[in-house]
């Protein structure tokens, strides 16, 4: 999926349930999710992401944090009242405007919507903490080592960069399209794609495929790194790593790896 097509996506997830979109219990789906349920449990992971740390015996400085693919705020809300200056960065225009209104800390949190396959309008060593967690792995791997790449630069020394990424999938292929649908519907729509295209003035296939596009469920794509190779890259742009941990992550068919590392 290009940049452009997960941007639309993610889009119309954010406009239509956005807080299930970022955290997606099935109990939650409809706009079931309490804000105040959802806030709590950003408060949770940056506590427990302050006690792993301690744990490691890694202190980082609290001057500026990166919140990437921050959809509502979740984190970033969080993590506002432990640094200076909060930055919140996603692909998605609809899930800044929805972290904005969101955000009780003013001009502390700010908010960028990056369309690039890059972080260039940050400046190298800029970030004490770069955080990413639930994102990555929406990603086609092209861009997950591009922006691994990319948090790297922008990282501070002693700073650390925490991110989880799902590694692989431990079931069938057959069992992996009814999990995330992907490759089932891109199956079932070809053939009356190709007729349609075939017999239809150009407008009038614009139009359809607008209304075919609005009418189907956005779909939320998996993609995984072997953690080996992860943590290679990393080294190779000059990640030192700390930990990687890995956790249980829904659907369980995914193996998912938590990711603590540090710059040479």
């Amino acid at each position: 999926m290009k940049l452009k097509e997960l941007q639309k996506t993610w889009n119309r997830l954010g406009k239509q349930d956005p807080l299930w979109a970022v955290i997606s219990y099935p109990d939650k789906k409809g706009g079931k999710w309490a804000p105040e349920g959802f806030f709590q449990r950003g408060k949770d992971e940056i506590s427990n992401f302050f006690e792993y740390l301690n744990k490691l015996g890694v202190a980082i400085p609290r001057r500026q944090a990166l919140d990437f693919g921050c959809g509502a705020g979740r984190l970033r809300q969080a993590l506002a009242p432990n640094f200076d200056k909060v930055v919140g960065v996603d692909i998605s225009p609809s899930m800044i405007k929805v972290a904005q209104q969101y955000n009780r800390f003013g001009d502390r949190c700010r908010y960028y919507v990056n369309e690039r396959d890059d972080l260039a309008l940050f400046k190298d060593n800029s970030f004490d903490p770069v955080i990413s967690l639930l994102v990555l792995q929406h990603m086609h791997p092209q861009y997950i080592r591009r922006y691994l790449a990319e948090f790297m630069r922008v990282l501070a020394p002693r700073g650390v960069l925490y991110f989880q990424l799902t590694n692989r999938y431990l079931g069938s292929e057959d069992q992996r399209a009814s999990t995330d649908g992907y490759r089932e519907n891109m199956a079932t729509g070809h053939r009356m794609r190709t007729l349609i295209k075939n017999v239809t003035p150009e407008p009038l296939q614009q139009l359809y495929r607008t209304i075919r596009d609005w009418r189907k469920e956005p779909l939320m794509e998996m993609y995984g790194i072997e953690s080996s190779e992860v943590e290679s890259f990393l080294k190779e742009h000059g990640g030192v790593l700390v930990d990687a941990v890995e956790k249980p992550f829904a659907p369980s068919k995914w193996e998912c790896f938590w990711y603590c590392v540090t710059k040479s």
